[in-house]
C-alpha cells in the first residue's frame, strides 16, 4: 500500500469515526429529549390526579413501586410521632410538627443539574397570596433525592419571597411553616410538578382554616353553613398517619384540627355549590361510618368548633 492510499484509509476511518460520533451525540440528545418530554407529559397528565408518575402509589407508605424509569416526583415529610425515620407522603397529609424534615425524590436522576434549576416554595396553599417563601437552598440534590429540615422561625427576608409580614411575628422572625394548611411546590426548569398540600399543627392545640364566608344550608335555607367546609369526627386517639391515608384516599385538603376533640377541617379541591357540598359530606359520612365518628357540615348556629378565622395562621400573634 502506497503512502497516499494509507493516507487517504486513514482518512476515511477517521471520517467515519468523527461521523459516528457526531451520530451518537445527535441520538443521545435526541433520547435524552423524548425521556424530557415523556416526563412533562406525565407531570401535566397526572399532576392534578397525584404526586406519582408512573404505577400507582402504595398509600399505607407513600411510596411508588413504579421502574426506576418512571418519571417520578415525590415530595414526603418525616412523621414526628414515629421513633424511627419514616417519611410519609406529604399529599393531602397531617404532620405533628411546625419544623418538618421533608424529602423530596425525582425520576430521572440525571435530569437534576445545575442546567436543570429547580425550585422549592412553601405558602399558604390560596393562590390568591403572596406569600410564597424560595427554600430552594435548604436542598442539595444527590441522585434525584434531597433532604432538608425546615427551620420553624428564620429572620426577615431570609429567604426570597413575596409578603412575608404576613408570616411575622410579634418579636420580628418570620415563620416558616403556618399552623394550618401549607403547600409544597417543586419546580423543575421552569415547569412545575403537582403540589402537596398539608397540614402542620403542634401538641394538642386547635387550629382552623381559611374563614371563605357561609351560606345558606342545602338543607335548611334559613341555616347558614361554612363554605367549602367539611368537618371529620374522628376518634381522639386515631394516628396522623391514618388519618392521613383516608385524605390522600378521598382527595381532601386539611385546614384545620383539633385533636383533644376528635374534630378534623378538611375541603374538596374543588370550589362546590352548596348542594355538591352536601353531597360529598353524604359521601365522606358513608365512607367513615358512624363507628369512626362520620362527616358533617360546620353550621353557624352550633357551638363554634373549628371556625375558620383568618389566613395564615402564623401562631404567637
Amino acid at each position: 500500500m502506497t503512502r497516499r492510499s494509507r493516507y487517504l484509509c486513514f482518512g476515511l476511518a477517521t471520517a467515519v469515526a468523527l461521523g459516528l460520533a457526531a451520530y451518537g451525540i445527535r441520538e443521545h440528545r435526541r433520547r435524552a429529549a423524548a425521556r424530557e418530554k415523556e416526563a412533562i407529559e406525565a407531570l401535566r397528565k397526572y399532576g392534578a390526579q397525584s404526586m406519582y408518575f408512573g404505577e400507582a402509589p402504595d398509600v399505607e407508605r407513600g411510596r411508588s413501586d413504579a421502574s426506576p424509569n418512571a418519571a417520578a416526583v415525590m415530595i414526603e415529610i418525616d412523621d414526628p410521632t414515629t421513633e424511627a425515620e419514616d417519611f410519609r407522603s406529604a399529599e393531602f397529609a397531617v404532620f405533628r410538627t411546625m419544623s418538618p424534615k421533608v424529602r423530596i425524590t425525582v425520576g430521572n436522576a440525571e435530569r437534576i443539574t445545575p442546567l436543570r434549576k429547580f425550585q422549592v416554595t412553601i405558602d399558604d396553599a390560596d393562590d390568591s397570596t403572596n406569600d410564597a417563601l424560595d427554600i430552594s437552598r435548604l436542598f442539595v440534590f444527590a441522585n434525584g433525592k434531597a433532604v432538608a429540615v425546615l427551620p420553624e422561625l428564620v429572620p426577615m427576608n431570609h429567604f426570597p419571597g413575596g409578603d412575608q409580614e404576613v408570616r411575622r411575628l410579634k418579636d420580628g422572625p418570620v415563620r416558616v411553616t403556618y399552623f394550618g394548611e401549607n403547600r409544597v411546590r417543586f419546580r423543575l426548569g421552569g415547569r412545575e410538578a403537582p403540589s402537596a398540600y398539608f397540614l402542620a399543627y403542634n401538641d394538642e392545640a386547635t387550629f382552623v382554616g381559611p374563614d371563605d364566608g357561609d351560606m345558606p344550608s342545602p338543607k335548611s335555607p334559613s341555616a347558614r353553613v361554612m363554605r367549602h367546609h367539611i368537618i371529620l369526627h374522628f376518634e381522639p386517639g386515631k394516628s396522623d398517619a391514618a388519618l392521613s391515608r383516608f385524605l390522600l384516599q378521598h382527595k381532601l385538603r386539611p385546614q384545620g384540627i383539633s385533636k383533644r376533640i376528635g374534630l378534623l377541617q378538611v375541603r374538596d379541591p374543588a370550589d362546590l355549590s352548596a348542594k355538591e357540598l352536601l353531597r360529598r359530606v353524604e359521601e365522606l359520612d358513608d365512607a367513615l361510618g358512624p363507628e369512626h365518628g362520620g362527616a358533617s357540615l360546620e353550621h353557624l348556629t352550633e357551638n363554634p368548633a373549628l371556625h375558620g378565622t383568618h389566613r395564615p395562621h402564623t401562631g404567637g400573634q
